[in-house]
């Protein structure tokens, strides 16, 4: 039995909401690999040959609770600053107050500002500028 469509659908969801820009998804000895935010289109590639067990992925420790994370309320592409040239609008190590943008997302030539949720500081900017980016995707995460 092939990898399915729904199946592949299903990864990729899980991909986008865990903001993962590169997901290999293998069933029955066939591969499939998905990059996102790369310009040149990555495509499938199946292997007929049998592909070795993958050893499940350690878990990740417990984020603490002083941090939280800035999310995508929408699809669209995600710009980190007004224009190409200039200044982002948050970059790591910088304070943020309640209400601040942090980037803005397009969709449908309508530009919606995403601010912070509260005052902190960035410690990872997820996102990179320009790349298309899926409703419920992190872009930024910030220490409380």
């Amino acid at each position: 039995m092939s990898i399915t469509v729904e199946s592949l659908m299903s990864c990729m969801e899980w991909a986008a909401r865990n903001a993962l820009t590169e997901y290999t998804y293998v069933e029955n000895g066939h591969r499939i690999t998905l990059q996102r935010g790369t310009a040149a289109v990555q495509g499938a590639v199946a292997a007929i040959d049998a592909v070795a067990p993958i050893a499940p992925a350690a878990a990740k420790p417990t984020e603490a609770t002083d941090f939280s994370t800035i999310t995508a309320p929408l699809s669209g592409l995600c710009h980190l600053a007004e224009s190409p040239d200039a200044a982002p609008f948050v970059s790591v190590g910088v304070q943020v107050t309640k209400g601040q943008t942090v980037c803005v997302i397009e969709a449908m030539k309508v530009v919606t500002a995403i601010v912070a949720d509260q005052d902190g500081t960035v410690t990872e900017i997820c996102v990179e500028d320009g790349a298309s980016v899926e409703a419920d995707a992190i872009l930024v995460k910030v220490r409380t």
